[in-house]
């Protein structure tokens, strides 16, 4: 049991190597165990997970309005209030 233990409990630097590639490419069924596991102990990784996901969403969205002159304003008050509130 020590070894299984092992390979599911790792540091917040290999939880957030994790987080950060699962923004690029999919995780191996052993590292989505693995981020799972270590994300419902540790909370502080838990949010950077979350604000990645919300990273990546605004960047979804300009990357739609690229090439648009402007984003209206009302959605960019909207970004504004979201990102502070998930500070």
């Amino acid at each position: 049991m020590n070894g299984i233990m092992k390979k599911l409990v790792f540091s917040c630097k290999k939880a957030s190597e994790l987080i950060d590639k699962e923004s690029v490419f999919p995780l191996n069924w052993l590292e989505n165990i693995q981020l799972k596991v270590h994300t419902s102990l540790c909370k502080a990784c838990l949010e950077y997970e979350k604000q990645g996901h919300i990273l990546d969403e605004l960047i979804d969205r300009h990357h739609q309005h690229e090439n648009q002159d402007e984003i209206p304003q009302v959605e960019n008050q909207e970004l504004k209030i979201k990102i502070i509130s998930k500070l």
